[in-house]
């Protein structure tokens, strides 16, 4: 159930659990939902968002083979009209 929303301010999503355990500190959970979403049959935007979240939640230096991909799962997410994960990516 989402809560109203006041004159002049944006309704935000419901949290999502990865977010969640991002926030608390629970990377173990955030891992465990990236290994099991990516052993899924996921939709190349799925894998995208799934991509995001491992780039805001590992770390690690950017190898440039993932740069590349990150680059183009953002232009593909333009060309579908997902411009909130296009902008999120790049």
């Amino acid at each position: 159930m989402r809560r109203p929303v006041a004159a002049g301010q944006r309704a935000h999503p419901d949290p999502s659990p990865v977010s969640l355990a991002v926030e608390i500190g629970r990377r173990d959970l955030v891992e465990a939902v990236l290994s099991e979403a990516s052993e899924s049959k996921l939709d190349a935007l799925d894998r995208a968002r799934v991509a995001l979240i491992e780039e805001i939640t590992h770390t690690r230096p950017l190898e440039s083979t993932r740069y590349m991909w990150l680059i183009a799962a953002a232009e593909n997410a333009g060309e579908r009209r997902d411009h909130d994960l296009h902008v999120d990516l790049l």
